[in-house]
């Protein structure tokens, strides 16, 4: 009797084994835009796009919430679970928040408006005013164009036709370059459209510091990089004070860990601290923002990727033949500035401050790359991307019996699948 139930028991370990081994398969479509994964990774959760929607998913393969269509920002063409908080489009028509647990959050409805990047968010009241509000739902502000235009002109006269209708294009092609979300010092963007100059704001609608430049980053670390009418750029403090002269051609990058990214006019790439003072020199063709402490740098095509530090010490040399992913700057397509735009650092350097591993590329294909320079996965993958405690999404190309095989979905960093992403049978 000993026996067989040992039999048994260890039978069912067994099959407990394979069946666990055995990737879940999911239906839908693997959302990507050549070899570009446009899916995201977070908190174990990726979506996926459906003949219903966007759903979302966790590593395992359970639907946590499906049937998501969202906002008509034309610079978004995908939801995003960097923030917990989604705008979704109902079936009325109007728009309102679910977490990606697929939970509504708060009871505002909106007609329009932009995703999360940060704990707030720029939209278009269903009464047809504008403002901010929060990841709850809860209102910061609300103006109309007129209010707007006061915030910066104080003439009750109403603006000429550029000016209404500047504002009347910025707010149907929402750009989060039009309206970026408050920085943690309570400030964003604010535009005069008469003079095509921009200042900023805090939540209670006060013209903090006046519309007098041509251009403005947000706030980071308690200053902001600002252009004059010469287009050269310098840094200001939350009062308005010069802080770094107007000195540079190119757009200073934003400030972290007391560092910004400068770049000369040569193209190559330094870091200043808030004195203005370069403390790691232009020697650099790519580069990073710094991210706890550390950034990745390249000094030229030939040479290898480096982990420094944020005296400019190296602390990593990778092979020479790799390269860092850095995703963290676009330039929006529907925006009244040409300018960029950035929220996030880069994806490599992220991955490997906080979890010792980090995805590079190797011409066109992915692998996986641990902080002591040595190659975790192999450089086989047609995309990787999100890298986070283990997992991952990726996009495979297998030649197999004269045949072209694609596997998409989540694996693990031994490379097991263990969602997979298939097409809907019907």
């Amino acid at each position: 009797m000993k026996l067989r139930a040992f039999s048994l028991t260890f039978t069912g370990l067994l099959l407990s084994s394979l069946a666990f081994s055995q990737p879940k398969i999911i239906r839908g479509f693997f959302p990507m835009s050549g070899n570009t994964i446009e899916s995201e990774f977070v908190d174990d959760k990726f979506f996926i796009e459906t003949n219903q929607g966007f759903a979302i998913y966790n590593s395992k393969g359970d639907q946590l919430a499906n049937g998501i269509t969202i906002g008509n920002s034309l610079e978004e063409k995908y939801i995003s679970l960097k923030n917990s908080v989604l705008l979704i489009k109902n079936k009325d028509l109007t728009y309102s928040l679910m977490n990606t647990d697929g939970k509504t959050v708060g009871t505002g409805k909106y007609k329009s408006g932009l995703s999360f990047i940060t704990d707030n968010t720029f939209v278009k009241f269903d009464d047809g005013m504008f403002g901010y509000i929060n990841k709850k739902g809860e209102v910061i502000n609300k103006f109309d164009k007129k209010r707007y235009k006061l915030i910066t002109n104080k003439s009750e006269k109403a603006g000429g036709f550029s000016s209404s209708d500047m504002f009347i294009a910025s707010t149907v092609f929402l750009s989060h370059a039009d309206y970026p979300p408050y920085s943690a010092d309570g400030l964003t963007k604010v535009s005069d459209y008469d003079n095509k100059l921009d200042g900023f704001m805090n939540k209670k609608l006060e013209l903090v510091i006046p519309a007098k430049y041509t251009a403005v980053s947000r706030f980071s670390e308690g200053l902001a990089a600002v252009a004059n009418e010469n287009n050269l750029w310098g840094f200001i403090d939350t009062h308005g004070k010069q802080i770094i002269d107007f000195t540079y051609s190119i757009r200073p990058r934003d400030f972290h860990s007391g560092l910004a990214l400068v770049i000369n006019r040569n193209g190559k790439i330094g870091y200043i601290n808030k004195l203005g003072e370069i403390v790691i020199p232009a020697d650099y063709e790519r580069a990073t923002d710094f991210y706890k402490g550390y950034a990745l740098v390249k000094k030229d095509y030939y040479t290898p990727a480096q982990l420094i530090d944020s005296t400019g010490k190296e602390l990593v040399k990778f092979p020479k033949i790799i390269v860092f992913i850095d995703n963290s700057v676009y330039k929006p397509s529907y925006s009244n500035k040409n300018i960029e735009v950035t929220y996030d650092c880069s994806e490599t350097l992220r991955q490997l401050v906080d979890y010792g591993k980090g995805i590079f590329m190797h011409g066109n294909s992915y692998g996986l790359v641990d902080k002591e320079g040595n190659v975790v996965l192999d450089f086989k993958y047609t995309a990787l991307k999100d890298y986070a405690n283990g997992k991952m999404l990726a996009s495979l190309h297998e030649f197999i019996d004269n045949n072209i095989k694609t596997t998409k979905g989540i694996i693990d960093e031994q490379g097991n699948w263990l969602v997979i992403v298939k097409a809907p049978e019907f």
